[in-house]
């Protein structure tokens, strides 16, 4: 299912999409979680792991982390929705 920034709700699982609703490779935006709905915004998270491999060092430095992030919900950002719950 594809919504609006408008239209997410708390606990969705999304990415974002571009106009035509394919996935944006840009980052920060990935895979992540709405875990907070107020009246003009929504709040995301996500985990993220990144690696940085150093060839001439023979090391690999993982980057491993969580990020959170607000999206006005006048944005019109469109996004991918994987899993919708009803919650009581």
């Amino acid at each position: 299912m594809t919504v609006l920034t408008i239209d997410l709700r708390l606990a969705d699982v999304v990415s974002q999409a571009s106009m035509r609703g394919h996935l944006v490779a840009d980052r920060p935006f990935s895979t992540c979680t709405v875990i907070q709905v107020e009246e003009d915004r929504v709040k995301l998270f996500r985990p993220y792991g990144q690696t940085a491999d150093f060839s001439h060092t023979g090391g690999v430095i993982p980057y491993i982390g969580i990020e959170e992030y607000w999206v006005e919900k006048s944005s019109s950002m469109i996004w991918n929705v994987y899993s919708r719950k009803e919650l009581k």
